[in-house]
């Protein structure tokens, strides 16, 4: 990052989680952990400019092939062509309101490779979201092949470097851009 300000990350990951785990129409456990875990930082002055979304991987595996009886709720009521994106737009609105600040910048990657092809319906979802004011979706993690990844879905060191390459080239655009 081409800055002169310290950076905090926080990761708050889990391990095989949908979308629908972090927002749905029910309250999130992990959304909740990770807003006070935001809040907590915020308390001591800092500032949140970011959030980094790296996920999908879950979606793609868990919902590709069920029938939209068997889904669940969220999904028969919103569809597979809508779910992912309905999601996202509720954990964004919890994240900015329960932290005051709609000038948070969300950062998405398409992530839906995982001893799999890219599920391009979650792609076109999350493509469509950045169509919204402060989000940036980017394509680079599904683009990347297998020899960016150890295991034919999680990203080995090469992986992991092009991935942060393009995350740091969007910040550093964003950060520089005349408002």
């Amino acid at each position: 990052l081409i800055n002169k300000q310290n950076y905090i990350f926080l990761n708050n990951s889990w391990a095989g989680t949908t979308i629908l785990d972090w927002a749905s129409n029910k309250e999130s456990s992990l959304t909740l952990f990770s807003i006070k875990e935001l809040q907590t930082i915020l308390s001591l002055g800092n500032n949140l400019k970011y959030v980094i979304w790296l996920q999908g991987e879950s979606d793609s595996l868990n919902f590709k092939n069920l029938d939209i009886d068997q889904a669940p709720f969220f999904i028969q009521t919103h569809g597979y062509n809508n779910y992912y994106f309905e999601a996202f737009n509720i954990l964004k609105e919890n994240i900015t309101l329960a932290i005051n600040n709609s000038d948070v910048k969300f950062i998405i990657t398409q992530s839906t490779i995982c001893n799999s092809k890219r599920n391009k319906l979650i792609n076109r979802q999350q493509l469509k979201l950045s169509d919204f004011k402060n989000i940036y979706t980017l394509s680079v993690t599904d683009n990347l092949d297998n020899s960016f990844r150890y295991d034919g879905c999680h990203l080995n060191q090469l992986g992991v470097d092009k991935v942060s390459s393009e995350i740091s080239n969007l910040i550093n655009k964003l950060d520089f851009l005349p408002f």
